[in-house]
This record gives structure tokens, sequence and C-alpha cells, in this order.
């Protein structure tokens, strides 16, 4: 990411003094631009004692003043760029020459229903779970459901023909629903069909999993060997797991999960975490980074809970977004430190997208009942629902029929509230989970001022300031003639 942080404190003077003439005649070298299409996507937002610029679609930031957050302001109003006071006059010649002046290149306007020719796929292969998590939304493991193999082999060999078609490669994501290795044929003959297949297509392949880690030996082996990526729902240290996601008998499960991530280190194979965090388990957040550290994990992933499906007979609870905040902070410090990425899907700091994910008609997922749906958490028809994500169905040979209609409604799903697109989020949390926005509020955006809101954009806020703390460190011992590549001790980006 292109990081531009003013050197010191008196590098921001200078931007209001000395360079006002640099940037004043170099302006006469450009090409008169649409200012609005471009500052519209450049924010600033306040920061301790000084504003942040944040330009999402650049992935750059800068520090200023307040006299540079005022000309932001100004540069935002004007017409064009004979309408510019000095100071925007100056603020737009500084983000030309820093690279920031990019016009978004990602459209959130609709996509044309017939185009959908997906070239991934979710395959949810159960709803059998080994585990009864205590907030689970699909009540996992209630029902049997289990996908036929043709569904499966449909699924992979539709994937392989537009990826083929398209010059693409093909993946495949095991998720759930259930725990996807709870019907191990289809996981294992699937990714077999989906390997052999695209290699005699000419196709390159990916395969995915989304799992809880409760593995015998022989699934660790095969996972390490088969799978290109595994996400792992770990809650916390080993009393939080036992507490929020028992075996289905009551049993713990931190050991067995414990074990695989031991094995999968030691076979040098790396995986996610993604954990959701309660308020029982908020305050056990940086134990957790620091815990699962040796296993070397690529990255953790914290979410607040979302009270549905067991929550109710369960009494789980969300933390208070005061909580999840201080707390997130502490465990991306920590990671910081240890080198473990510590990330949260509402401030997504390196995605820049128009949607949150591909529930706006770009998801492919085939449930075991055989619908086909754009989010994984719907995969029953909801009565009287306007805004239902099941857009297909699939047959049990495997033939697949599309709802034309309903695939366009989803296409719409990008075009946010007003208030969603003066917010400085906007191309990074992209208005957030839409399921879990209508879980919390009845509505599929999300409601200004909400909880989310709130996390989201102080997590953005703490993020982008670290980001320009770590610059300025990394240049002060630079300028202090010191040489060091150690992140905790430089902070280098």
């Amino acid at each position: 990411m292109l990081l531009f942080t003013p050197k010191s404190g008196r590098r921001l003077e200078l931007l209001w003094a000395a360079s006002v003439e640099l940037y004043c005649s170099a302006k006469k070298n450009h090409t008169t631009m649409n200012l609005k299409p471009i500052t519209s996507s450049i924010y600033s937002i306040p920061s301790g004692d000084e504003w942040l610029i944040w330009a999402p679609h650049a992935g750059s930031v800068f520090a200023t003043n307040r006299r540079g957050a005022n000309a932001l302001r100004d540069l935002k109003k004007a017409n064009g760029e004979d309408d510019l006071s000095r100071d925007a006059e100056t603020l737009l010649g500084y983000l030309r020459d820093s690279g920031m002046l990019k016009e978004p290149a990602i459209q959130n306007h609709e996509q044309p229903a017939h185009s959908f020719k997906p070239t991934s796929a979710y395959i949810l292969p159960t709803n059998k779970c080994n585990l009864r998590c205590v907030y689970c939304f699909s009540f996992g493991g209630d029902s049997k459901d289990d996908m036929d193999l043709a569904q499966a082999f449909n699924t992979v060999d539709d994937v392989l023909r537009n990826a083929k078609e398209r010059s693409r490669p093909a993946t495949i994501v095991f998720h759930g629903g259930g725990e996807p290795t709870m019907n191990w044929s289809v996981v294992t003959k699937a990714t077999e069909r989906l390997r052999s297949e695209g290699a005699r297509l000419g196709v390159e392949t990916s395969v995915r999993m989304v799992s809880n880690g409760v593995y015998n030996s022989r699934q660790i082996e095969w996972v390490a060997t088969n799978i290109d990526w595994l996400s792992l729902s770990i809650d916390g240290v080993p009393d939080v797991q036992d507490a929020q996601r028992p075996m289905r008998n009551g049993s713990h499960s931190s050991e067995a999960v414990l074990e695989t991530c031991r094995r999968l280190a030691a076979l040098d194979f790396r995986f996610g975490v993604r954990s959701t965090v309660t308020d029982e388990g908020v305050e056990r957040m940086p134990e957790f980074v620091s815990w699962i550290a040796p296993m070397r994990p690529v990255g953790i992933q914290f979410e607040p809970l979302t009270e549905c499906g067991r929550c109710d007979e369960s009494g789980a609870k969300p933390p208070s977004p005061s909580q999840f905040i201080d707390c997130f902070k502490k465990a991306f410090l920590i990671g910081q430190r240890l080198r473990i990425p510590v990330l949260y899907s509402g401030a997504r700091i390196n995605k820049v997208s128009a949607s949150f994910c591909g529930a706006t008609g770009k998801n492919f997922i085939v449930a075991p009942n055989g619908f086909v749906t754009a989010c994984h958490r719907v995969t029953t028809p909801q009565p009287n629902d306007d805004a239902d994500f099941i857009f297909g169905s699939m047959s049990r040979d495997g033939e697949i029929t599309i709802f034309q209609d309903r695939l366009a409604t989803l296409n719409k799903l990008t075009n946010l509230p007003p208030a969603c697109e003066s917010c400085y989020c906007r191309w990074n949390c992209a208005g957030g989970c839409y399921e879990q926005n209508r879980t919390e509020s009845g509505r599929l955006h999300p409601v200004p001022g909400s909880d989310r809101c709130h996390i989201n954009k102080e997590l953005m806020r703490f993020q982008l300031a670290d980001m320009v703390d770590m610059r300025r460190r990394t240049e002060r011992n630079q300028n202090n003639g010191n040489k060091c590549n150690d992140r905790t001790a430089c902070c280098e980006s």
C-alpha cells in the first residue's frame, strides 16, 4: 500500500508556506479536470490534534493541520480548478504530486443478470456438525442434510466451464452451514474432480475451506496436502473456546482444535483464524493473539457477535462497542509486534470495494438442500421477504435454474444510502454484511449511527493513524541513521 506521511511537524507547515508557489506554478502544466468525481472519495478524518487525509482508491493517507482539512473541504465544494481558494489550489497540487488523485476504478453500478457466469463457487456440503456453538446462526447439527455428490460435481463442472470460457482460475470454497468435513466424501471427491478436470482443461484451480478444525489425523494430512487456503473458526484461549464452541456432546473442543493447529504448523501449512467475540470473551482478545502466535496463523479476524440462531437459548450477547474497540486495539498492537495481522471486516484498510461481499449477486453458493444463494447464512427461502438472497436451485441430477429477477434485485444492493456514500468507511466497510444488518436492524443497509457503524469508524481511524505513526517512526529512525528491519523497532511498512 502506498503511504505518504509528512516527515515532521515542520513539513506540515511547509505545505502551507514555501510550497504554495511551487504547486501554483505546477498547476499550469496539468490538464483541467472535473474535480468532484475524484475529491468525493477523499476524506478528512479528525484524529487527536490533527486531521488524516484518506484517499482509499490510492491507498494513501497523510496527516495535516486544521488549515489542510479546511482546504480539502473547499476543494470538495469547488466546481472546477478556476474556483479554488489559494489553500485548496495548493492542496490539489500536493494530492496530484503524491499520487492521491485517482478516480474510483470500482463503480457501484448494477451488472446485467445474463452475465452471471461464476468462476468460483461455495459448496456447503452438509448441515451436520460435530460442535454445538452457543450462537450458531444456522443451528448447525440440528438437521442432517447432506449434499449429493452429483450436485457437488455439477457445481465444479459449471465453474470450470465458465473459467475456461473466461480464461480465469476456478475456485471452490467449502463452507457451512454445518462443518464441511462431516461430509468427507463430497469434500475429497469434489476436490479431486476440480484438480483433475482443471488439469485436463488447462484451468488453474484453487480449493479453500472454512472449518472448525476438529479433525482426525488422516484429515489433517489430507487438508495440508490438498487445501490451498484454510480459515479455522477458533474463538479464543481454551476456556473461551470451550464455553462458546463445545463439542456436540458438551465436552471440550479446545484440545482437538489445538492439536490440529500444532500438526498443521509442523507440516508448514499456514492457516487463518476467525473468532466470534462475545461479552464474555472480549477481554481475552489480546491474550488470544499471544496464545495462538506459536502456531503461526497468517492472520486473526475478530468479529463481534450478531445475536441470532442459538443466542436466544444460550443467552450469548455481543460485547459493547467500546469494549470491542478497546480490546481490538490492544490485540492489534500485540499482533503487530508478533507480525500477525489482526483484522476486522468492517475496517478492511487494504481492501477497496463497492460491496461488502459477493451477496450482491456475484456469489454462487450451493446449499445441501439444492438452493442456490448469494449468502451462506441464508439457505432456505424466507416467507414474505423482499430481500431473499436465494436466486436459484439445483436439482438432484445437477441441473441449475437461475431466477433472473432475483439476481437483478441483488445487483442493486451496491447502491448504498447517502449517509454511507459520504462516509470515510464507504469503500472499506462498503455497508457491512447485509444479513447482519438485517438481523440487527431489519434493513439490509446499515443504519447511520448504529453500534456497528461506530465500531467501523473508530477502527478505521485507529488503523489510519497507526499507519501515519508507523511511517513517522520509520523516517525518524532513518534520519537518525538507524538501519533496522525489525517492524517492532522501526515499524517499517
